[in-house]
């Protein structure tokens, strides 16, 4: 039974390549000396509006939607006594398609490679609690950082109601780019702890990400709550958010968003766990709104419990 349930779902896996965040089911648990876990995942989201800055929905510039879809490669590895390296790369592609009475026939597209993830994670605490400390770095994967726009008419289109560029509207109507085109550094602080009463965990991240170009830098932070409903069956939910540090080039350029939603976990065995989850976005600004679907597998060595998180195995704790 197992051999099948996981054969279909790594089926329905292989169908479906999407636009995905390079933050996985990492935490507060980290690896020892020669352990390792890697999680291959794929997601897709479809955009039909977008929050301003003001926080309000609008439908994109020009009409239609946003399609991406990635598959994400992310790598975690026990290097030292107390530190892991972290390694992501996402291949990407990002579709804008125009609402139809405009020129259906252009639909711009970029594939490639999009921002990638080197960092290194230090445990301060490893046991029923939980703690260390993450430092990450975001550099662009040789994708074209800049924007184009096709027309005169088009760079009119992309400034708002006052005659100043609205970047929203700029980057809704000009072509698609993978990534944010610059690099930035994040330093973060994770926490958890091992629920034995609710047969889960807790886990919770906040951490400031440093920008070396625009837009401006975010506060970071995630919440997750797992529990096993079944022995083989985890269910979580899950918050990500970014807020940005301040508002620059008229507040159309610095993205706020906040981000929750399920993910189910089915262990196979101490090696490997089969993900589906999806995250909606709640609030925000100068953001896309939209809801995103991942499907993943991850393959693991480790010595953690099932309560230290999701990099854990099947002993009890």
């Amino acid at each position: 039974m197992n051999v099948r349930i996981a054969l279909a779902f790594l089926g329905t896996a292989a169908l479906a390549l999407a636009t995905i965040s390079l933050s996985a089911h990492a935490g507060p648990w980290g690896l020892a000396p020669g352990e390792y876990y890697s999680e291959f995942r794929s997601s897709f989201f479809a955009a039909h509006d977008y929050a301003d800055q003001n926080g309000d929905r609008r439908a994109l510039a020009g009409g239609g939607l946003v399609q991406g879809r990635s598959l994400v490669s992310y790598n975690e590895v026990g290097w030292k006594k107390r530190l892991s390296f972290i390694l992501g790369i996402p291949a990407e592609s990002i579709t804008r398609r125009y609402a139809s009475g405009a020129d259906t026939s252009y639909r711009p597209t970029a594939t490639g490679l999009g921002d990638g993830l080197v960092g290194l994670r230090y445990r301060l605490l490893d046991g029923k609690t939980g703690v260390a400390i993450e430092l990450d770095w975001k550099p662009p994967l040789g994708y074209d950082r800049n924007l184009y726009v096709s027309s005169h008419g088009d760079s009119v289109h992309s400034r708002g109601a006052d005659g100043s560029l609205d970047f929203n509207r700029l980057k809704q109507i000009g072509s698609p780019t993978l990534g944010d085109g610059q690099q930035d550094v994040t330093l973060a602080l994770h926490a958890g702890a091992a629920l034995p009463a609710l047969r889960g965990f807790f886990e919770a991240s906040g951490g400031y990400k440093y920008r070396f170009e625009k837009p401006s830098d975010q506060i970071v932070g995630s919440a997750d709550l797992g529990v096993w409903v079944r022995p083989s069956f985890l269910v979580a939910g899950r918050y990500q958010g970014e807020i940005a540090t301040q508002s620059t080039e008229g507040g159309t350029l610095d993205p706020d968003w906040h981000r929750v939603g399920p993910t189910v976990i089915y262990r196979v065995d101490d090696r490997m766990d089969l993900i589906a989850s999806s995250l909606f976005t709640i609030t925000g600004t100068n953001t896309l709104h939209y809801p995103e679907y991942f499907v993943g597998v991850a393959f693991k060595n480790t010595k953690l419990n099932r309560l230290q998180g999701f990099l854990g195995g099947t002993k009890a704790p």
